[in-house]
C-alpha cells in the first residue's frame, strides 16, 4: 500500500514540475494500471493476492487520472468493456473505498458514458441497502 502511494505522489509531482523526467518513462505505470483493469474486470484471470491488494493500484491509476496530460493509453486501458467488466464484478462484498474513488476519477475525466453511470448507481443502492440492512440486523437482533 505505501509504494503504491508513494508513486502517485512522484506522479503528482508532474503538477509541481519536479518529476517531468520521471513522469516521462509510463511503462511500468501502464503495466500496473493494465493488471489493476484486468483484475478487476476478469478476476478470474488475476492472481488471489493482486486481488486482494489492488489498493495500491488504484491510486495509481487515480494519480494519473488527475495528471494535466493523461497518458493516451489509458484510454485503452478503461474501454468502455473494461468499465462494463468492472460494473459487473462489484456487489457490496468487494465494494471499497478505493474503487469508488477510482471511478469518481474515471468520471470525472471524461471516461465513463451515461449507461455505465446508471449502472455504477444500481450498484451503490444495492450496496447501500446492504449496508443499511446489515447496521439495522446489528441493532435489532433476531433472539432480542
Amino acid at each position: 500500500m505505501n509504494c503504491g502511494l508513494c508513486l502517485s505522489m512522484i506522479l503528482g509531482w508532474e503538477k509541481l514540475n519536479i518529476g517531468a523526467r520521471v513522469v516521462g518513462r509510463k511503462n511500468w505505470c501502464k503495466l500496473i494500471v493494465e493488471e489493476l483493469a484486468m483484475s478487476l474486470s476478469v478476476p478470474c484471470l488475476a492472481s488471489k493476492s493482486f486481488m486482494i491488494h489492488h489498493k495500491p493500484s488504484v491510486h495509481v491509476a487515480v494519480a494519473l487520472l488527475n495528471l494535466q496530460k493523461i497518458p493516451e493509453w489509458m484510454s485503452c486501458v478503461f474501454d468502455d468493456s473494461c468499465i462494463f467488466g468492472i460494473i459487473k464484478n462489484l456487489s457490496a462484498s468487494n465494494l471499497s473505498a478505493e474503487i469508488v474513488l477510482l471511478f469518481r476519477e474515471l468520471l470525472n475525466s471524461g471516461y465513463l458514458k451515461s449507461e455505465q453511470i446508471a449502472s455504477l448507481n444500481q450498484v451503490f443502492q444495492v450496496c447501500r441497502k446492504h449496508m443499511y440492512m446489515d447496521d439495522f440486523s446489528k441493532c435489532h437482533p433476531k433472539g432480542a
